[in-house]
């Protein structure tokens, strides 16, 4: 299992890239991203909230938002994204020559 959570994100990344060689399926990884950091944004903006209304002990309490599914799922594909367009990136920069 841990081979599986240390490898795939690489995987996932090239396979990102393969599929963004089409303008639409680079366009709907992009409008994901920006909607999984918005949904994490959220997530996490509520969260704190709630404990600071609540006036719950913050370092116990907000560790919580860890077993959140929608916040493991948006930081996980965000975490695949940003590797993607790291590995666009290098990519693009050896072709160009730099």
């Amino acid at each position: 299992m841990k081979l599986l959570i240390g490898t795939l994100p690489v995987v996932l990344s090239f396979i990102f890239y393969w599929l963004a060689k089409h303008p639409t399926i680079r366009v709907t990884l992009h409008i994901s991203a920006y909607l999984s950091l918005y949904v994490l944004g959220t997530i996490i903006s509520i969260h704190i909230y709630d404990v600071l209304m609540q006036d719950l002990v913050f370092m116990t309490s907000i560790h919580s938002i860890l077993l959140n599914p929608f916040f493991i799922i948006t930081g996980a594909y965000i975490g695949i994204y940003t590797l993607y367009l790291l590995l666009s990136y290098i990519i693009t920069n050896m072709k160009n020559g730099a």
